[in-house]
């Protein structure tokens, strides 16, 4: 609750460190809230508890080193899209995705990776929509999607596949619908990457007919 002066709001309020657990914590504005502040980032020493990769790297204090760990951690993301980090990632959009992108030196270090943001954009996630969220990286970073090269959107498609069959234990009929599903909604999120994303998912499907393959040639 916000602190009281005489029962008039003040416009600030009390964190206390003594009954926080030891970490870096982020205070910041829920997306319904109605008071707007920058975020902020308050860390309080002593023995952290085990955290998976992802969140170890985000809570290093050097900033060097951190931006280093950061990078190693996207591009292990980019090539997996099984990993328990990814469960990181989800929780992390849907919570703190509303801020500004630089609030997360975590987005940053995606932004600089083709192959992570093709994996951001393609992975299937069935508990967040990254709709709203990934629009905003070609307006709040220097970052266009159609810099992702042919080559990259077709790996990661590939392993969006891979990701499908495992997640639905099917290689038939089932996993190309979840996996044409996927492909139509990414699509409406970028329209400029539709022919492209289309063409692939049927290269990937060993679909794409003799003319279409001379006409890509």
């Amino acid at each position: 609750p916000q602190v009281k002066s005489e029962g008039v709001p003040t416009g600030s309020w009390f964190f206390n460190p003594v009954h926080r657990e030891p970490g870096l914590w982020i205070i910041y504005p829920p997306n319904d809230g109605v008071s707007f502040f920058r975020p902020t980032c308050w860390y309080i020493e002593g023995e952290i508890s085990s955290y998976d990769r992802l969140i170890q790297a985000i809570l290093i204090q050097e900033r060097a080193e951190r931006h280093e760990q950061l990078r190693v951690m996207v591009d292990a993301l980019a090539s997996d899209y099984g990993l328990q980090e990814w469960q990181t990632i989800d929780w992390l959009a849907m919570h703190l995705g509303h801020l500004p992108l630089v609030a997360l030196d975590l987005w940053s270090a995606f932004s600089r990776n083709p192959a992570g943001m093709a994996a951001l954009l393609l992975r299937y996630s069935g508990a967040v929509k990254f709709d709203g969220f990934l629009s905003r990286y070609s307006e709040e970073f220097p970052f266009m999607w159609e810099t992702i090269s042919l080559i990259q959107w077709k790996r990661s498609t590939e392993l969006l596949k891979k990701q499908v069959e495992r997640d639905f234990q099917d290689t038939g009929a089932l996993s190309s619908i979840w996996l044409q599903k996927r492909v139509d909604e990414v699509c409406s999120l970028a329209p400029s990457l539709s022919w492209l994303l289309r063409y692939i998912i049927l290269e990937v499907q060993n679909n794409v007919s003799d003319e279409m393959q001379d006409l890509m040639s």
